[in-house]
């Protein structure tokens, strides 16, 4: 079902969201049903005596796609609006691993990479700060000009705590973000524009299951400094 919805002002906008609401629910009904058939489709492969991956497959790609829809309807339910997609700076992820993706590498002690997110459904794992400690774990020795050099590798060793990446702040701001913190809806949270700003916007992101396609964004709050008008 293709639906296209369009809002021009914020009484339009409520209304589009219990559309969409709507229209997540016709989704999840449907891969409802194709996850009950994909389901079938193993038992009677098994029952064949015949290889069952493919259709294993099958039910994983049903489930990713269900916990997707299910975190758009959650976010949608507990009033956040989707926002076209906003270039930020990432300061919150929701992981399930107890420590961050290692990402070893060779004398890249400023190499700040961000763990990718776990496409996890709602209520499951924590956040943590998008930036991981990353310390000297190992050496190795490498030839350079016909002699031996030491070179250093380091690599993420555990979460830090997350930080707000802007300050002053109105505690209203920070209430906010707490709340979506608390929901764990959003795989991801980040405040646009990517740099310091008089009126930072802050943002909840859902990863798409498809591995290409960007995220969804969601408004979470925003602050506007009046004396910058």
């Amino acid at each position: 079902m293709n639906t296209q919805l369009v809002a021009i002002d914020p009484r339009q906008l409520a209304q589009e969201q219990g559309r969409l609401i709507e229209w997540c629910d016709s989704k999840l009904a449907e891969l409802a049903s194709e996850l009950t058939q994909s389901h079938g489709i193993v038992k009677a492969l098994r029952d064949a005596k015949m290889s069952d991956a493919r259709g294993r497959r099958v039910v994983t790609s049903v489930r990713k796609r269900t916990a997707f829809y299910e975190k758009i309807k959650s976010a949608l339910a507990a009033g956040y609006y989707i926002l076209p997609p906003i270039p930020h700076q990432t300061f919150a992820i929701r992981s399930a691993k107890e420590a961050p993706p290692e990402k070893r590498a060779i004398g890249s002690y400023w190499k700040a990479d961000e763990p990718t997110p776990d496409n996890l459904p709602v209520g499951e794992g924590e956040y943590h700060n998008a930036v991981a400690k990353r310390e000297r774990v190992d050496s190795v020795i490498q030839k350079e000009n016909g002699k031996d050099v030491e070179k250093y590798i380091y690599a993420n060793t555990e979460w830090r705590d997350i930080e707000f990446p802007f300050f002053p702040v109105k505690p209203q701001i920070i209430e906010a973000t707490g709340k979506a913190l608390s929901l764990k809806i959003f795989d991801w949270l980040g405040a646009a524009p990517q740099h310091r700003s008089v009126d930072p916007m802050v943002i909840g992101c859902i990863k798409h299951y498809k591995q290409y396609s960007g995220p969804v964004h969601f408004f979470v709050a925003w602050w506007l400094d009046t004396d910058t008008l």
